[in-house]
């Protein structure tokens, strides 16, 4: 017999199971409950068209509220254009779908519960935003979502420009051009600590605005945020009784979390008539496939964050993409081959002999 299903956290983990859940089986017994007002918080999710299968992407593209045909990275060496597709979820947009397409006697928002509120009958989904004490670097990041007052002239986003001055590591600028006049400009660095002196990076983004002889009609949007970048497994969460402890998973490297979030929460979705069991099988299942397909991603941290000084972090990146399109979508997707393992450490290498050898006697072993 299946049991009732608690979903604590509307964000994007959240919201998504609950979503897939729905669409399973619209009679699915399940409750969504959110602290706060807004299901997914305030965010830009995005992805790309070769991360996630064309069945996950049928389910997404409802949400999605921009789409482009081509992306574009910058570094010193060369400026290089994809052909790949490049899909952006606001969470602004996201609220308003998901509330549409939800039962509304289903969803509880401004309610904050725990795991303890619900009796040992339910099966607890935790979706919430639950600290993560991390082996590894950040990847910090400071965006502005403006009005111009003039066209800015960007014909398809630059997901990587590392042309900047390198400050705090690995830096790049991220832009999504979201029209004519509208942008988002996202100052991103893979530093050693998440600690940020919004200050200088406020002032850092202003410069860059300044640099482009854009004017700014108006602020749209702040967004702030740090995100792990760990050289071991993550923690595994704790889960107790009746409670299943779900999120936190994202590309190691990249810290898009679209393609795992969809991937998952459509496995358990798919079983709506499992019980606690049923799922936590499921859920470990993933765990331990992902644990495998992880262990390349969390050693290219370690390259990049003890193989080389700070400011020459962005070769590993800029050596990365010269690589032929179809290792770069893997890589994005999760699904990195052993071919293109080689491939990324094949030819002149990418950082320091000296950086090498400094990562392998390193006393952190990565954990399988």
């Amino acid at each position: 017999m299946s049991q009732k299903i608690i979903i604590l956290g509307g964000g994007l983990w959240g919201s998504i199971l609950a979503y897939f859940f729905h669409c399973q089986n619209p009679d699915c017994d399940f409750e969504l409950y959110e602290k706060n007002e807004r299901l997914g918080g305030d965010h830009t999710w995005s992805f790309h068209s070769t991360d996630i299968p064309q069945n996950l992407f049928s389910l997404i593209k409802p949400f999605i509220s921009f789409s482009w045909s081509s992306q574009t990275v910058k570094f010193p060496l060369f400026t290089r254009n994809f052909s790949t597709g490049y899909h952006s979820i606001l969470s602004s947009r996201f609220h308003e779908m998901m509330t549409s397409k939800l039962p509304s006697e289903k969803v509880f928002l401004g309610t904050n519960k725990s795991p303890q509120d619900f009796s040992d009958e339910c099966v607890v989904f935790d979706c919430r935003n639950l600290p993560v004490d991390v082996d590894g670097g950040w990847q910090n990041f400071y965006g502005l979502d403006l009005t111009l007052t003039h066209p800015h002239g960007l014909e398809r986003p630059i997901i990587m420009d590392a042309t900047v001055p390198q400050l705090d590591g690995y830096r790049f600028v991220y832009y999504l051009p979201w029209d004519a006049h509208r942008v988002l400009i996202e100052d991103t660095r893979y530093s050693d600590s998440k600690e940020m002196n919004i200050n200088e990076w406020k002032m850092e983004l202003d410069h860059l605005v300044e640099s482009h002889g854009w004017r700014i009609e108006k602020v749209e949007r702040i967004e702030i945020g740090s995100l792990p970048i760990p050289f071991q497994e993550f923690p595994k969460a704790n889960s107790s009784r009746n409670v299943l402890s779900l999120g936190g998973f994202s590309h190691e490297v990249t810290g898009y979390s679209i393609p795992d979030c969809l991937r998952l929460c459509h496995l358990l979705a798919a079983h709506p008539e499992q019980n606690l069991e049923g799922w936590s099988a499921i859920l470990s299942a993933y765990k331990q496939d992902k644990k495998w397909r992880s262990l390349f991603y969390r050693w290219i941290n370690r390259f990049l964050f003890l193989g080389s000084p700070a400011p020459m972090r962005y070769k590993m990146l800029q050596h990365f993409y010269k690589l032929p399109d179809g290792v770069i979508q893997r890589f994005y997707a999760g699904k990195t081959s052993l071919p293109d393992m080689v491939k990324f450490f094949a030819g002149k290498p990418p950082l320091p002999l000296m950086g090498i050898f400094r990562v392998l006697r390193d006393q952190r072993s990565v954990t399988l």
